[in-house]
């Protein structure tokens, strides 16, 4: 392909991804087939706080300060995407100099215009670090509230299990004092239980 061909094809490229993006409200970010930054939402440069200076014609990698250099993402665009061509809901976590950390999911798509261009790589980003956040704490509250509910259980059955051996010894003290009574002799104390109590006092 001649240079002024490929001039022509990276414009229609560049002029096809923004075609795309201006439509978007989450953050999305259109590659070439090298990875490099084709163009992306106005929202993608609000939330990661980048300029278009920064960003345009830039490998992925290399996006603010290298923040972008993650080894999960990696994974996904050299391992994962060439597989399967769509990606959904890859989640990933990454603490980013200037925003702080985040959860992001990551949906990924293959365009391809013509069947011998190569495709652009689409890349749709949907942060979830608040959703993320209020499951880690429900999902504390839930293993403190079963710890609770553990507790309460262990003391219900240790308490059932003594009031059963109170019953059993009651049963067996009445037998008893059937007994003596029956030999003629007098027990010492009507309900030795509660004189035992007494005596606790």
């Amino acid at each position: 392909m001649g240079l002024q061909n490929q001039v022509v094809t990276t414009a229609e490229a560049r002029e096809y991804a923004e075609n795309i993006v201006d439509t978007v409200r989450e953050p999305l970010v259109v590659l070439d087939g090298d990875l490099r930054v084709i163009s992306v939402s106005p929202s993608f440069y609000q939330v990661f706080m980048v300029t278009p200076e920064e960003t345009q014609g830039r490998l992925i990698y290399d996006l603010g300060n290298q923040q972008w250099d993650i080894p999960e993402l990696r994974e996904l665009l050299h391992d994962i995407l060439p597989e399967k061509n769509v990606v959904d809901d890859f989640e990933m976590e990454h603490d980013f100099e200037t925003i702080g950390r985040m959860t992001i999911l990551l949906n990924v798509r293959r365009l391809y215009r013509e069947a011998k261009e190569t495709p652009l790589i689409l890349l749709a980003i949907e942060d979830i670090t608040e959703r993320k956040e209020k499951e880690e704490q429900l999902k504390k509250y839930s293993e403190e509230q079963q710890e609770r509910t553990e507790k309460l259980r262990t003391m219900i059955n240790c308490m059932a299990g003594r009031e059963a051996r109170m019953v059993e010894l009651k049963k067996i003290i009445k037998k008893l004092r059937t007994q003596l009574k029956s030999a003629g002799l007098t027990p010492v104390a009507d309900d030795p239980l509660k004189e035992m109590a007494r005596g606790k006092r």
